[in-house]
């Protein structure tokens, strides 16, 4: 894009969270929302005029949930760019604290190369601080609070619904666009999911993976064997070089080509739910 997909100026460069503060709510479980009683906590962002009042975004956070505000921040920028409404449900409600893996995690490829071996060890070791929080990360606790969420959107009335989900996220995405011909999705955006093939032939909605060149998941040079399974519907992977596993939700700002993908990535990602829900 020729304009920031999120605006970063100078001062902002330090960590990987996105700068501002949300502007949208938390709706929580068990509520009222327009005549419907809501399954699951959620945050709602809503643009300055609703273009599209049926048509809504379902945005699925990474595994550190909202421990850290860069969802959010996504969720207002999409529905800002898009003029639809975008959820963001809270499928892992006590999740790891942001900073938990700072030490394991490589910010971009070769961020970790001078760290010698004591600090490799201690980054394999910083790795058993996620165990306490592990079952809410699985498939069994997370996959039927995400199709509650969906549910909520559907049940209240949204026709169309699209999904982008970053890391974690991104494999929820995968696993509803799996479900074929009943898929509750108009098309779905996964950003640097985890590798499950056996969902790809399932999809009939179109869908588009955003890949990294570093990814313990998918490395991005997979993207030629991943477009062969997707099933027929129009599907898109794209990779991006010298970036690093979370580059799309948690860029770091002080690497200029992982900016650059943040940008792009999302940028492209906005274009794809515009085609494909009719925005």
């Amino acid at each position: 894009m020729s304009l920031p997909f999120v605006p970063i100026s100078e001062c902002c460069l330090r960590g990987s969270k996105l700068p501002g503060e949300p502007s949208g709510q938390l709706q929580h479980a068990g509520t009222t929302v327009d005549g419907h009683t809501l399954r699951i906590d959620r945050y709602y962002a809503r643009p300055a005029e609703i273009k599209h009042p049926k048509t809504c975004v379902v945005l699925f956070y990474d595994v550190f949930g909202f421990s850290i505000h860069n969802s959010k921040i996504l969720a207002d920028t999409y529905a800002a760019h898009l003029g639809i409404e975008v959820f963001v449900p809270d499928y892992i409600p006590n999740p790891p604290p942001a900073n938990s893996l700072d030490s394991s995690i490589e910010w971009y490829p070769g961020s970790k190369k001078d760290q010698g071996w004591l600090g490799y060890l201690w980054s394999k070791v910083s790795l058993l601080k996620i165990l306490p929080y592990a079952r809410g990360i699985l498939d069994g606790q997370a996959l039927p609070l995400v199709d509650k969420a969906v549910a909520d959107v559907t049940d209240a009335g949204y026709t169309t619904v699209g999904a982008v989900g970053y890391c974690r996220g991104g494999t929820m995405v995968s696993y509803l666009l799996g479900k074929g011909d009943s898929s509750p999705l108009a098309a779905g955006v996964a950003f640097h999911p985890e590798y499950t093939p056996a969902r790809y032939p399932l999809y009939t909605r179109p869908a588009a993976f955003v890949l990294a060149e570093v990814d313990a998941y998918i490395y991005g040079d997979r993207v030629d064997e991943i477009m062969n399974k997707f099933g027929k519907a129009p599907n898109e992977a794209t990779f991006f070089k010298d970036t690093a596993h979370g580059f799309a939700a948690r860029p770091s700002f002080e690497h200029e080509p992982t900016m650059k993908a943040f940008h792009d990535a999302n940028g492209r990602a906005e274009a794809f739910l515009r085609r494909n829900l009719g925005l």
